[in-house]
């Protein structure tokens, strides 16, 4: 779990929640971190940290000891919203600014570390992603389309290529503008976190309706204030609470 506020990742045992390391701090040096947004484990058990100030992704170990750097000097200010990554790609999503035109998003070769290829769309046709909002990006089961989470414009998950090439959306209609990340069960069913509503939704992979939802504001067990990010392992769903400061597990 990554702190804002004191630019440390923490790492917790799945098995009871207890604390099994903490690394880090602000700076801008190897293993350092300034306002670590969003982060990713890779398929080879590293974490893949996006830096919302150093404007760039860092490669750790899990335990803190530096790997790499990736899109150094790539990134405008302030502007990286989303990671996620598989066995052949890390994708880095950005906030579009109006007078930000190379703020897109870039797909690196996870190998290499060097771009494979970048792309954008600004507008509300069915071939649009709104970047200026994307808040997280996720692969789907098979790795083979990235979703968006396209919060402020469409209120709705956006699906791609790794060329950029618009696939589908999730969701529109009734997501509304308010949900955070979005990830998937084990059975490949979408889960939605809604900040807007303090709640989860299970969407099906089939048509999108809904399958069930659950929470509510407040602070005691299954409830919400703020859910910002979510991360699935095995059959259990971690969701992280921000407001709360808290990591709740659902099965």
């Amino acid at each position: 779990m990554s702190n804002f506020n004191t630019d440390m990742i923490t790492v917790y045992s799945t098995e009871d929640g207890s604390e099994l390391t903490a690394f880090g701090g602000r700076g801008s040096a190897s293993g350092q971190f300034n306002y670590p947004e969003k982060m990713c484990t890779s398929p080879r058990n590293t974490l893949l940290v996006a830096e919302f100030d150093n404007n760039r992704v860092q490669e750790v170990s899990m335990t803190g000891e530096h790997i790499r750097f990736i899109g150094e000097g790539m990134f405008s200010h302030g502007s990286l919203a989303g990671i996620a990554c598989n066995d052949e790609y890390i994708v880095v999503s950005q906030f579009q600014y109006d007078d930000c035109p190379s703020c897109r998003t870039k797909v690196f070769n996870y190998s290499t570390g060097k771009v494979a290829t970048q792309f954008v769309g600004i507008g509300d046709g069915d071939g649009d992603s709104w970047v200026l909002s994307w808040t997280a990006a996720r692969f789907t089961p098979d790795g083979q389309l990235l979703v968006a989470v396209d919060t402020q414009k469409s209120g709705r998950l956006n699906m791609f290529t790794m060329d950029g090439v618009f696939a589908g959306h999730i969701g529109a209609g009734w997501l509304e503008c308010g949900f955070n990340d979005t990830h998937f069960t084990a059975d490949g069913n979408i889960v939605v976190a809604d900040i807007m509503h303090c709640c989860v939704n299970i969407l099906s992979a089939v048509d999108s309706s809904l399958l069930r939802t659950w929470g509510c504001e407040g602070v005691s067990d299954g409830q919400f204030m703020e859910p910002t990010s979510m991360a699935v392992h095995g059959k259990e769903l971690f969701v992280l609470d921000s407001s709360s400061a808290r990591v709740q597990v659902f099965r």
